[in-house]
């Protein structure tokens, strides 16, 4: 086997050049590994170029950097890595060697494709699969998800220290297939009449993750589900190799800041490939986050944001969405920190503009941000809860009515509540509202672009007061200016939302916090704790959360829709407190309704140490609160504007509660 060195700056790593002359390996192996790389296909499947180089890396990797014997890894390459000498290598050099004590490995380069679903356990209706050198010639076939499957249910019933590192994508849009794509084609031919005895289908159709749902293993993944997995040019030695393992490797063998974790390693990775292809995203799927490479130890580690060098101060990898509000101080520590103590990272950030799911920041000195550098809140500062809005058209008689009942000290929020409080300031610059309430004619409503006017077009002649958002979203139906009730209505649009707003704008996300695990997944698919999923046209989700403190614990999962709904998916009723390890789930249908391009749900937990009534956020339902409520209860009352004293705003201890928040996006069916 040729040695084909890793280079990077300072470091030179060779491989052995001949490991099947070493001795055999010991009777109890501590460290497995199984190697695939692919480029000289048969039966007419296009040749790849970096696949046999990236084995021929990770070989390197794991017996130099984790002292892997090298007799211990086993490399399939080209020619060798046949459908069944796979599946016998793992049967043989992984499962049945393995003990509860077992690190394993199992990496693939190569192509990866899907056929038509045999048993319906694949909502797309295709099973996602590798392809191995022979899969394409007589009777032979690529390696099913099922099989990959049940191959890792009979390994990980052995040991659960396994990680499976793949580099191939098995969907891709036809104009985007090149050389550098690791994707072929379907395979349409006519399947086998059984599967083989190994394989193992899912119990119900999931959305097509090569990761079945639950799976005991970590998976690194050069790309989402139906994302694309690209080969690329290493730079040191001008070698082909896949983008996602070169950049894999590099990171690992980079580290220098003691045991590395998954994340440590994603961060980067995730950074530099998305850097190279920009349709490229890899995944990491079945590890923590603080979880040690090729382990299952964890490290400890506090929350953090990721961090990136611009050209004026640093990028957050994260928004409004989790919880960062502009006027917020953050302490920027080197990639990989794992201990904060306060005062001795690189540098002070002051958010100044806050996105979704991206923040830029000022810093206190002039420095070079690292990529992955990690961001730790040291001051939250809260949105003022007096709300802007900003009138514009040319109905002045109608406008001029609207600003008097909006700066009306008696604004009523609900008329079942005896609270008035003063909500809204009426400004002159658009620029500075959280609202806008503006005069359209129909066309003009209707020649929005779609990604603003997510609502159906308008079939009645006429001017409209549209209320938006400061980016210009349309919050609610258009109402005709010839109604009498032109300036209420729009006056309850406007109430509605911005009390949707500012319970949603109520986080807490200090390190100091309670703590709390909050996931999600699709129906029979793995759970996930990524911050954003879409989906198209319809989906039942699972929401779960856990309490991780060593007390009892309350939680609310709350349902806010971009049609300014907020709903209570629990509790139910009463809110009963969860005791410390213990976790609940709850589920929800959703779909885009009839007209619409796109729907956005924000689901949202709050966790607290004290009881409270989370009844008084229902959107529906709002009702008073007394004046024994908790420091929370009122607070959340103070945002959801049904409770008022005279101390003004609620002050609570950061450190007996937590908030999370994931963003759904549903858009129309292709």
């Amino acid at each position: 086997m040729p040695i084909v060195p890793i280079v990077l700056p300072g470091k030179v790593i060779v491989a052995v050049e001949n490991p099947s002359e070493l001795p055999p390996p010991t009777a109890t192996s501590k460290r497995l590994a199984l190697l695939v790389g692919i480029n000289d296909y048969q039966g007419g499947v296009g040749k790849l170029r970096g696949a046999v180089n990236d084995a021929k890396k990770m070989q390197q990797l794991l017996t130099t950097r984790y002292e892997f014997a090298p007799a211990n890894v086993k490399v399939l390459l080209d020619g060798e890595a046949t459908h069944a000498a796979i599946v016998e290598a793992f049967q043989k050099h992984l499962i049945d060697r393995a003990d509860d004590e077992t690190i394993v490995v199992f990496h693939f380069s190569g192509h990866g494709s899907s056929w038509k679903d045999a048993n319906d356990d694949e909502s797309d209706r295709l099973d996602e699969t590798l392809v191995a050198v022979d899969s394409r010639t007589k009777d032979k076939f690529d390696i099913t998800d099922d099989e990959i499957n049940g191959l890792f249910k009979q390994l990980t019933a052995k040991t659960k220290r396994v990680t499976f590192i793949l580099d191939s994508c098995h969907h891709a849009e036809p104009a985007n297939i090149n050389n550098a794509l690791r994707y072929c084609e379907p395979d349409t031919r006519d399947q086998p009449a059984s599967p083989p005895s190994y394989a193992v289908p899912e119990e119900k159709p999931s959305d097509g993750d090569l990761r079945f749902a639950p799976s005991d293993y970590a998976l690194v993944a050069s790309s989402a589900g139906k994302g694309a997995s690209y080969e690329f040019n290493e730079p040191e030695l001008a070698q082909p190799c896949g983008c996602m393992t070169y950049f894999f490797v590099r990171e690992v063998l980079n580290a220098s800041f003691g045991e590395v974790t998954y994340k440590d390693v994603m961060d980067r990775v995730k950074v530099a490939v998305s850097r190279e292809y920009p349709s490229q995203h890899p995944q990491l799927e079945g590890a923590d986050d603080d979880q040690y490479l090729l382990d299952t130890k964890a490290a400890s580690l506090g929350p953090f944001v990721l961090v990136h060098a611009n050209s004026d101060g640093a990028d957050f990898d994260s928004g409004s969405v989790q919880g960062l509000t502009t006027g917020s101080k953050y302490e920027i520590y080197p990639a990989g920190t794992k201990v904060f103590a306060p005062d001795k990272g690189l540098c002070m950030a002051e958010l100044t503009d806050v996105l979704a799911f991206r923040s830029r920041a000022i810093l206190d000195k002039a420095i070079a941000v690292p990529d992955a550098a990690r961001a730790v809140l040291r001051q939250q500062k809260y949105r003022q809860p007096r709300t802007s809005v900003y009138l514009t058209g040319e109905s002045t008689e109608l406008l001029s009515k609207l600003r008097t009942r909006l700066e009306a000290p008696d604004l009523k929020i609900d008329p079942s509540i005896a609270t008035s409080l003063k909500v809204f300031d009426v400004v002159s610059d658009r620029e500075s509202a959280h609202f806008v309430v503006e005069e359209m004619s129909q066309g003009d409503y209707n020649n929005m672009p779609d990604e603003f006017r997510s609502l159906p077009k308008l079939t009645v002649r006429g001017k409209y007061l549209v209320t938006m958002s400061a980016g210009g979203s349309v919050l609610g139906p258009p109402i005709l200016t010839t109604s009498s009730e032109a300036d209420r209505q729009t006056i309850k649009q406007l109430v509605a939302w911005e009390r949707w707003g500012m319970v949603l704008d109520l986080l807490n996300t200090d390190p100091t916090a309670i703590k709390m695990s909050y996931s999600w997944r699709r129906e029979n698919s793995a759970t996930t704790t990524d911050q954003e999923i879409q989906v198209h046209g319809s989906a039942k989700l699972y929401f779960k959360v856990k309490n991780d403190e060593t007390q009892h614990l309350y939680f609310a999962i709350l349902d806010f829709s971009t049609d300014g709904s907020i709903d209570l998916l629990y509790p139910r009723t009463e809110s009963k407190a969860l005791a410390p390890s213990q976790a609940i789930e709850v589920d929800k249908t959703f779909t885009i309704p009839e007209g619409y391009q796109e729907v956005r749900h924000y689901i949202k937990v709050i966790g607290t140490t004290q009881p409270t009534d989370f009844s008084i956020l229902s959107q529906n339902s709002p009702k008073p609160i007394s004046n024994d409520a908790g420091t929370l209860a009122k607070l959340l009352g103070e945002r959801a504007r049904i409770y008022r004293d005279s101390l003004g705003f609620q002050q609570v201890d950061v450190a007996e509660w937590r908030t999370d928040v994931k963003l759904l996006k549903i858009q129309k069916p292709k």
